[in-house]
């Protein structure tokens, strides 16, 4: 590499996030005693929704939003009691019905 092209700067993890997380508009919505969070990429498109799976949040898909982002409005939410989102105590009590 040169100086009129230099080599790309490579970020730690704990980077990366805080640059996509940067990128992103971070939307609120009220979910039992607290809030489910969402972050939305891309102002066009056709509305993208990305679900995370078991025990995870938005940062399962930081490695798409980008691209994604190109086509789509991406919305990459954190389900009730993962991620940033609260838990809803009244969906998370089991009782006979459930066994």
């Amino acid at each position: 590499m040169n100086a009129a092209n230099p080599a790309p700067v490579e970020l730690t993890p704990e980077q990366e996030i805080a640059r996509v997380d940067a990128l992103a508009e971070r939307s609120l919505s009220p979910c039992g005693e607290g809030h489910m969070s969402a972050r939305i990429w891309g102002n066009s498109g056709e509305p993208l929704v990305l679900l995370h799976g078991n025990f995870g949040s938005w940062m399962h898909w930081i490695r798409n939003v980008e691209v994604l982002s190109q086509h789509y409005r991406v919305i990459a939410l954190d389900i009730p009691g993962f991620g940033d989102s609260a838990t809803d105590r009244k969906s998370t009590r089991l009782n006979s019905s459930h066994v």
